[in-house]
């Protein structure tokens, strides 16, 4: 993979936790490793399993077991990890949407923004693929989005103020963010 890494470039990496599957977004800086193709990379086999190409640039790749998002310009494409099928897309009325996928397969929402709304924050079950919940979560953009382990609590920070998120329903001020 560090052949494949350094010989095209590329603009974004996400292991997929306890397994050997890596996605990867291209540069661009060579047309077989595109910013709209998506890869998923086995460092077992040290090969390609599957490609999906978009008509536009790929702005966030998250995955977790069961699902893999993309969001790619306006849209927010739902995969299923195992076999890439594709199961849902979203459209996104926000072109900067901040997005966020749990890393449980139980308990496997994605939360996004999807408007510059200030502070507004949907939360999608990519299982039954269903809206949730809208919060209002902050009253300036969203600018980070980030759930714990098992998926039942969401972090979300503001633009507003620099060491300040929201956990749950509960604000949180970080003193240091350095250690």
């Amino acid at each position: 993979m560090d052949l494949l890494v350094d010989k095209f470039g590329v603009s974004i990496i996400e292991l997929l936790h306890s397994s050997g599957l890596v996605l990867l977004v291209g540069t661009g800086s060579d047309s077989n490793f595109s910013q709209r193709k998506l890869t998923v990379w086995s460092t077992e086999n040290n090969s390609v399993l599957c490609e999906t190409s978009f008509m536009y640039k790929i702005e966030i790749v998250q995955a977790n077991k069961a699902k893999t998002i993309a969001y790619v310009k306006d849209k927010v494409h739902i995969y299923n990890t195992t076999n890439m099928k594709l199961v849902h897309s979203i459209n996104i009325n926000y072109m900067q949407s901040k997005i966020g996928l749990a890393p449980s397969n139980e308990n496997c929402y994605l939360a996004y923004t999807d408007s510059n709304t200030e502070g507004m924050l949907n939360i999608f079950d990519t299982n039954s693929l269903t809206l949730v919940k809208t919060i209002a979560a902050h009253k300036s953009l969203v600018v980070k989005i980030a759930f714990n382990f098992t998926g039942t609590l969401i972090a979300t920070c503001s633009e507003k103020v620099k060491f300040s998120c929201d956990i749950g329903n509960y604000g949180a001020h970080i003193q240091s963010s350095s250690r």
